[in-house]
């Protein structure tokens, strides 16, 4: 799966579409723990961080539950947030 993220409104679409995914596949309980996990984000760098520490987390604690294509999209939106909060 590629993906072309060129702002933050593409990287959050990505991110409605992975939450999409994991609703059509009756994944309720972990889209609540993303879009929790995506209430992190505030502006303030701590609350970048506290975002992706929680997306980790989810991912990680539900991962015998995802699909191949679930965990390849948020794998890469993971290392794209990694990536952009280093910079």
């Amino acid at each position: 799966m590629e993906i072309k993220i060129n702002d933050w409104t593409g990287y959050w679409n990505y991110f409605d579409r992975l939450c999409a995914m994991l609703k059509d596949n009756n994944k309720e309980d972990v889209v609540a723990q993303l879009r929790k996990a995506q209430l992190y984000v505030n502006g303030l760098t701590d609350g970048w961080f506290e975002f992706l520490y929680s997306f980790e987390e989810v991912i990680k604690n539900n991962k015998g539950e995802l699909t191949k294509d679930e965990k390849e999209l948020a794998e890469k939106l993971i290392a794209l947030l990694r990536k952009s909060i280093k910079l």
